[in-house]
């Protein structure tokens, strides 16, 4: 195990909590056929799809493909899989996985990482599904935010290295404060510092931390919700195989193109320590790895596993422990991230 380890985790993450405002708180080219539709922009990737096969986005902006299903499936978040390829004209590829994102509707995102023609191509599990294989063309235009993102790209982690940097090799000093279970208790209802009328505990929290020059904010998901004001669980039942979209529609979304907009990285876990395992099956909790890294790899992120992974409380799946499932959880989205974002692990003790 500790083998294993080893070469997923690149070292001991140390959260300081800081004190923060809140209480809680050219010429186009002969378009293509394509099969998909997609939606631009870097706060809003959620909306109404784009007609023109050419699809155009800013470099380390995500633009979305979506496709409609020609099957129905009883449950599609478990009934079968996509993925795509992204191929510059220079022969770059990235690939990544789609998800399941509502009714008959199914998506991809997309972050270009340099400007020019990305050429995709949507393939499906299910062979039997055409409407769920599409081809087409993205055009990546020069950047114009200001956030250090938008300058520099993603934050990476050299081969070889050990330090941070942008993936233009501009040096990135890690400054944040932990923001755990952020999709259940962080409120984009309602704001709760006191005298406050901005409408949202989340968005005042972060407009906070950019104004004290904070780039990271770390969180995870969670099983149940442990949360305040009544935000919802991200599941609807227990067997973990019906994902409640609200949550990742209407909330996470939001708050992930949020925090790309405002230039904050995120810190990015699966679950909490020895409190999720117990209650997954172990290939449950590899798709929901599998759907976290679908939504947001679009995003600069630094996958985090989970909280405090190594423990030995065993897991629902007999002959697996917490850390187990943490570590399969790593080499999974090892496995599925094209862009090879940061993959390490919040730990309560050394290897």
């Amino acid at each position: 195990m500790k083998g294993l380890l080893s070469k997923i985790l690149m070292g001991v993450m140390l959260s300081t909590t800081l004190l923060g405002a809140c209480a809680s708180c050219q010429q186009e080219p002969e378009q293509p056929r394509d099969t998909g539709t997609a939606t631009e922009g870097s706060t809003d990737i959620p909306g109404s799809d784009v007609e023109d096969p050419i699809k155009r986005t800013e470099v380390w902006s995500p633009v979305e493909i979506n496709l409609q299903s020609t099957v129905t499936y009883e449950n599609p978040y478990v009934a079968t899989e996509i993925d795509a390829v992204f191929t510059h004209t220079d022969g770059t590829k990235i690939t990544l996985p789609g998800f399941w994102k509502e009714g008959e509707m199914w998506a991809v995102r997309f972050s270009p990482t340099k400007e020019g023609e990305w050429s995709y191509k949507v393939t499906c599990k299910d062979e039997s599904n055409a409407g769920l294989f599409g081809e087409g063309v993205i055009v990546a235009e020069a950047a114009t935010a200001e956030t250090d993102i938008a300058k520099h790209g993603f934050v990476m982690v050299e081969r070889g290295q050990r330090y941070y940097e942008h993936a233009d090799g501009t040096p990135f000093f890690w400054l944040g404060d932990t923001h755990w279970q952020m999709f259940a208790n962080e409120s984009t209802a309602i704001c709760n510092y006191p005298g406050c009328d901005c409408g949202s505990q989340f968005k005042h929290m972060v407009d906070d931390r950019v104004e004290k020059g904070f780039n990271i904010y770390q969180t995870y998901f969670v099983e149940t919700s442990h949360g305040a004001n009544g935000e919802p669980q991200m599941w609807l039942d227990s067997t973990h195989e019906r994902p409640n979209l609200a949550v990742f529609n209407d909330k996470a979304d939001e708050m992930m193109a949020y925090l790309h907009e405002k230039g904050m990285t995120v810190a990015l876990g699966i679950g909490c320590s020895a409190g999720d395992p117990p209650l997954y099956e172990l290939d449950d909790f590899l798709r929901l790895a599998r759907y976290v890294v679908a939504r947001y790899a679009c995003y600069s992120v630094v996958w985090i596993s989970g909280q405090e992974i190594l423990n030995d409380t065993p897991g629902l799946t007999p002959g697996y422990t917490t850390t187990d499932y943490y570590v399969a959880a790593s080499s999974l989205i090892e496995e599925l991230d094209g862009y090879g974002h940061p993959n390490s692990a919040h730990m309560s003790c050394p290897v």
